[in-house]
């Protein structure tokens, strides 16, 4: 089976910035084109332009931490994203207690996070 060279958004707390640019470089090593907010300029829309890379994209990975699952805008591109039945990975970054899995109902979480 060949996968395409697909369009993928990300979505991080700024708080996860080193997690998620390691997850960057390995997704874009595999030749896909990965948007996150570093294409913000200023004079921007940044919100509208937010929405609309969720809209065009094949795929979001959703970085799933405790500051992810803190933020407002993350959790508003998570619900966004799936309002428009967009595919969502979410890749656990740390230790997460079973209170912090409310925003992950049916969908398989790729941890990342070695248990100790």
């Amino acid at each position: 089976m060949v996968i395409k060279n697909m369009n993928i958004f990300i979505s991080y707390s700024r708080k996860n910035l080193k997690e998620m640019e390691a997850i960057v470089s390995d997704v874009e090593a595999l030749g896909h084109h990965v948007w996150f907010d570093r294409e913000l300029s200023g004079g921007q829309n940044w919100w509208e332009r937010i929405l609309d890379n969720i809209r065009t994209t094949d795929l979001v990975i959703f970085i799933l931490s405790k500051d992810s699952l803190n933020s407002t805008a993350c959790q508003y591109e998570y619900k966004y994203a799936g309002s428009l039945k967009k595919p969502i990975i979410p890749l656990q970054i740390n230790k997460l207690g079973l209170t912090h899995c409310r925003v992950v109902n049916n969908l398989i979480i790729l941890s990342l996070h070695k248990n100790r």
